[in-house]
């Protein structure tokens, strides 16, 4: 659910609710819903919260962190073999911050990888770019290619598109959990989150849905 202003944010994870997952709930109104959402974990956790990844104003190594998974999660496979990949990588420290993405051989991401995703050597180009891109246009830091981009969420994104391998799915997923330190992002919602809110009744506007929470 999009985050209303600095307020803890728990994305719908795994398989989305639905009003169907809803129905046995004694709750009615759109407000009841929301505060079902976020107040019951059943309903999952962010991405995040999963791989163990806190993001905090300012924690450049964070947010990097999160952008190369959001890489990875916008690759249509499967999302356990996807988190298995990312948890795999943080373990390792091969997306720990720029400079040491960037450094990583990528025979060091394939073999981290291996038997454990599949497009081994696509994501190591991917993850370089990432990398690369950061550390040559925006001394490293996301926050400076923020500041770049006027704090503007149009501008950000096309920054960001210039990424190999990081299309508009891939941006999606990153503002997801991005708004959460970067204001001017807020209150977001992809489309994938409009049909599983409009699925459940609710607004499938991120302004008015951000007011019911």
């Amino acid at each position: 659910m999009p985050p209303k202003g600095s307020k803890k944010q728990k994305v719908t994870k795994h398989e989305p609710a639905t009003q169907d997952k809803l129905g046995t709930l004694k709750v009615t109104s759109p407000e009841e819903i929301v505060k079902e959402l976020l107040d019951n974990e059943e309903y999952g956790r962010s991405y995040t919260s999963e791989l163990g990844i806190e993001l905090k104003d300012g924690d450049n190594a964070a947010l990097f962190m999160w952008l190369c998974c959001s890489i990875m999660f916008s690759s249509g496979l499967s999302e356990a073999l996807t988190m298995r990949a990312c948890s795999k990588l943080l373990e390792e420290k091969l997306i720990s911050d720029p400079k040491t993405t960037k450094d990583a051989p990528s025979d060091k991401f394939v073999s981290t990888l291996d038997h454990i995703y599949q497009r081994k050597e696509q994501t190591a180009k991917y993850l370089h770019s990432a990398a690369s891109v950061i550390l040559d246009k925006y001394e490293g830091s996301l926050f400076k290619l923020r500041e770049a981009s006027g704090k503007d969420q149009e501008k950000i994104k096309s920054n960001l598109k210039e990424i190999t391998g990081l299309a508009e799915v891939g941006v999606s997923i990153f503002f997801r959990e991005a708004q959460l330190v970067w204001p001017e992002l807020r209150p977001y919602m992809d489309k994938r989150a409009a049909e599983c809110a409009a699925q459940m009744g609710l607004p499938d506007d991120a302004e008015k849905l951000s007011e019911l929470g």
